[in-house]
C-alpha cells in the first residue's frame, strides 16, 4: 500500500501480484544481459507454486480468454531452473494478447503505468522504467516488494548515486542562473526572461533530481521494511543522512508513507489517518487535534478526528491552509449532501414561502426573500465583504453595488460581476409588461419588480436594509433557515423560509439535480455505451453544471455535485470511476466509503427529477404562493 487513492482493486492486485512474481524469472531468462537477478529460495518457490496452481491471472474477460489459453501452454513448459525458451515464447504471446485487449481491465492511472512498464520489458526489450516498476511493487504488498527487488539494471544505475550527481549539477546551474539570490517565484520569472536557455536547463536538471529522489525515497522504505508508514521522526533521521531532508517538512509530526505519483511522500496522523494532501510550507501542528473541545458540535465526526490536523502558510500573503484527513472530508460530504437530500424533500414548500414573502410590506422580509429567490433562480453565490474588499475583488448577491454591477436595458435587468475564482457572472431578468406575460412568468415578474424598486433607491449596495446598510450573508441565512412560524424577536415577523440548510446549499442542490437529469437523459438515449462514451458524457454534464454555476468543472466535481451520484453514473454502466473523480472525492474502491454497492442494489432514485430539462426549468420558475 502506498496511499489510499492508489490502492489496487481485488482483480488488479492479484493480476499484478502474479506478474511481479514472474518478473525475476523473465529477466533472468533473457539473453541480452540488461538485467541482473539475485535468485533466492523465495523466488524459486513462488515459481513452483505458480506452476502447481496454474492461476488464470489474466482474468475472466471475453476479450482476454485467448491469453489464458496461452498461459496454460506456458505452465506446461515453465521451470524455475533450466531451459525456458518455449515457456518464454508462450508467456510473451499471452502478454501481447492481454496488452492488445487491455481495455477490458478498465485500468486507471498508476495501473495503466504498471501495465505499460511491464509491457516495455516483456515485449519491447526496454528497461528504462525498471526503477519505477520496482518502486510500485508495494502497491501489492511487501512480499511482492521482496520478489521485485531481486531484479536490477545490469549497468549498476542507482537512484542514490543519480540523486547525488544531479544535486551537484543543480547547485552549479543555480549559481549560473540566480547567483547568490534565493530561488523564488519572482526571481524565477526574472531568470526565465533574462536567461531563458540556462533557466530551461536548470528546470530540466531539477526535474531529473526530483525523479531520482522519488525513486530513492521508495527504496529507503523498501530497504527498511516500512509498510505502509513510518514515524516522521525516524524517517527524518534517515533522510538527513542521505541529503533528502527537504522532502519532509521540518515541523510535521505524524506518520509518513510513499506513493508512486505526485509528491513522493504521503502524510498521516499519528493513528494513520491519511491527510487530504501533503502539507509542505511552514507546517504548524494543531494542538487541539484529537482533544475534546467544550461546546463544539462534532455531528458525525469522532473527537479523535473532529478538526484539522495541521495548517500551512500560503506561499504568498498571510492566509493559512488547513489540512484534514480524507475520512474527515468524506464525512463532511456525507453531512452536506444528507442535508441536500432533505432539502430536496421540502424545496417546493421553501420556495412557496419565499415567493409569498417577496410580496410582503416588511422590508427585512421581502429583501431577504428576494436575495434567496435570485440565488435559487440563477444558482448565484451569496457573497461576503471579505472577498468584496480583497485585493482581487469578487462578489456575490449581498455585496453587489447598484451602479457598478447593475444595468437596466429596455426590458432587461442585467447583473454583471466577477465571482469567486475570477469567474465572470452574468444574470439577466426580464421585465414583463403585459398581463399574459406576467401570468406566464409569475416568479420572475416578482423578482424584476422588486429589483427595479431597489435600483430606484440608488443606494451604494443593491440589497440594503432600511438604514442603507447591506445585508450580510448571515442575516440572509437567518431568514432562509428561519422557522416558517412568525418570530418577531428574531426579526422574522412573517416567519422564515423554513430551510434545513443555508442558502448557499441551493447551489449544491441544483448542481446535483442538473447532473441527475442529464444522466437520466443519457441513459434513455443509450442502451449500451463504451467507457469512453460514458466518460465523455460525464465530462460534458459536469461542464454544463459548471456553466450554470459560473464555476470550474474541477470545483463542481469536488464541492457541488453529490459524489454518490457521480460514482453511480459509472457504476450503473458497469464501469470503474475515472481517475479524476477518484482523486477529487477521495474514492478508495476497495472500501466503498460512499456505499455505492448498496445504493446500486437498491436501484431507487435519490432525488426527485423530471423527465426533461424543460420540466426542471418549469418547476424552478413557476412555483407559486398558492
Amino acid at each position: 500500500m502506498s496511499n489510499e487513492l492508489t490502492t489496487l482493486n481485488s482483480f488488479t492486485a492479484e493480476f499484478f501480484r502474479h506478474v511481479y512474481t514472474l518478473l525475476p524469472w523473465f529477466c533472468g531468462n533473457r539473453s541480452d544481459g540488461k538485467f541482473k537477478v539475485d535468485h533466492s529460495d523465495s523466488y524459486a518457490s513462488a515459481i513452483e507454486a505458480m506452476k502447481r496452481q496454474r492461476p488464470a491471472f489474466f482474468g475472466e474477460y471475453h476479450d482476454i480468454a485467448e491469453a489464458n489459453e496461452m498461459i496454460d501452454d506456458f505452465y506446461d513448459e515453465l521451470s524455475s531452473q533450466g531451459d525456458n525458451e518455449k515457456a518464454m515464447e508462450h508467456f510473451v504471446s499471452a502478454w501481447k494478447h492481454a496488452w492488445k485487449n487491455r481495455g477490458a481491465y478498465q485500468l486507471r492511472g498508476h495501473e495503466t503505468k504498471l501495465m505499460k512498464y511491464f509491457n516495455e520489458i516483456f515485449t519491447g526489450n526496454e528497461h528504462v522504467h525498471l526503477p519505477e516498476l520496482l518502486s510500485m511493487a508495494r502497491l501489492v504488498d511487501m512480499e511482492t516488494v521482496t520478489i521485485a527487488r531481486s531484479v536490477s539494471i545490469a549497468n549498476g544505475w542507482s537512484a542514490k548515486a543519480a540523486f547525488v550527481e544531479r544535486t551537484k549539477l543543480l547547485e552549479e546551474m543555480q549559481r549560473q542562473v540566480f547567483g547568490k539570490r534565493q530561488v523564488t517565484p519572482g526571481t524565477s520569472k526574472e531568470a526565465s526572461g533574462k536567461k531563458p536557455e540556462e533557466y530551461k536547463k536548470f528546470k530540466e536538471i531539477s526535474k531529473h533530481r526530483k525523479h531520482a529522489a522519488h525513486i530513492r525515497l521508495i527504496e529507503i522504505f523498501d530497504e527498511n521494511y516500512w509498510y505502509p508508514t513510518v514515524d516522521s521522526e525516524e524517517l527524518r533521521e534517515v533522510l538527513a543522512d542521505e541529503g533528502l531532508e527537504e522532502f519532509l517538512p521540518e515541523n510535521f509530526s505524524g506518520r509518513i508513507g510513499v506513493q508512486p505519483a505526485g509528491y513522493p511522500l504521503t502524510f498521516y496522523t499519528g493513528d494513520e489517518r491519511e491527510l487530504e494532501m501533503p502539507p509542505l510550507n511552514d507546517v504548524q501542528m494543531n494542538e487541539n487535534y484529537g482533544v475534546l473541545e467544550e461546546g463544539k458540535e462534532y455531528k458525525i465526526h469522532p473527537v479523535a478526528d473532529g478538526t484539522f490536523y495541521c495548517q500551512t502558510s500560503a506561499m504568498a500573503g498571510d492566509s493559512k491552509v488547513k489540512y484534514y484527513t480524507m475520512d474527515y472530508k468524506r464525512r463532511a460530504r456525507e453531512i452536506k449532501f444528507g442535508k441536500i437530500a432533505e432539502l430536496n424533500r421540502i424545496i417546493d414548500d421553501v420556495k412557496k414561502r419565499m415567493v409569498k414573502h417577496v410580496t410582503s410590506e416588511d422590508r427585512d422580509t421581502w429583501v431577504r426573500a428576494l436575495v434567496c429567490l435570485i440565488i435559487d433562480a440563477k444558482y448565484a453565490r451569496i457573497g461576503n465583504m471579505v472577498s468584496a474588499n480583497a485585493k482581487k475583488k469578487t462578489y456575490g448577491m449581498t455585496t453587489l453595488q447598484t451602479k457598478e454591477h447593475i444595468t437596466v436595458k429596455g426590458d432587461e435587468i442585467i447583473m454583471n460581476y466577477p465571482g469567486k475564482h475570477s469567474q465572470e457572472q452574468k444574470h439577466v431578468f426580464t421585465v414583463y409588461r403585459t398581463k399574459n406575460e406576467r401570468d406566464e412568468n409569475p416568479v420572475e415578474s416578482l423578482i424584476a419588480d422588486r429589483l427595479l424598486e431597489l435600483i430606484s433607491e440608488n443606494n451604494e449596495y443593491l440589497f440594503t436594509r432600511s438604514d442603507g446598510k447591506p445585508y450580510t450573508a448571515g442575516q440572509v441565512n437567518e431568514y432562509f433557515t428561519g422557522d416558517a412560524e412568525p418570530n418577531v424577536e428574531n426579526n422574522l415577523p412573517e416567519g422564515g423560509a423554513g430551510s434545513n440548510c443555508t442558502v448557499h446549499n441551493l447551489r449544491n442542490y441544483y448542481a446535483t439535480r442538473i447532473f441527475i437529469v442529464r444522466c437520466t437523459e443519457f441513459a434513455k438515449q443509450r442502451n449500451l455505451a463504451a467507457y469512453s462514451e460514458v466518460l465523455a458524457e460525464y465530462k460534458s454534464i459536469v461542464q454544463e453544471v459548471a456553466s450554470n454555476l459560473g464555476n470550474t468543472s474541477g470545483i463542481c466535481r469536488k464541492s457541488y455535485i453529490d459524489p454518490t451520484e457521480q460514482l453511480m453514473m459509472f457504476k450503473e454502466w458497469g464501469y470503474r470511476p475515472p481517475e479524476l473523480l477518484k482523486r477529487d472525492v477521495f474514492v478508495n474502491e476497495t472500501d466503498d466509503h460512499y456505499g455505492i454497492e448498496e445504493k446500486h442494489k437498491a436501484d431507487e432514485p435519490r432525488y426527485i427529477y423530471a423527465d426533461a430539462r424543460e420540466e426542471t426549468s418549469r418547476r424552478r420558475k413557476k412555483v407559486t404562493a398558492s
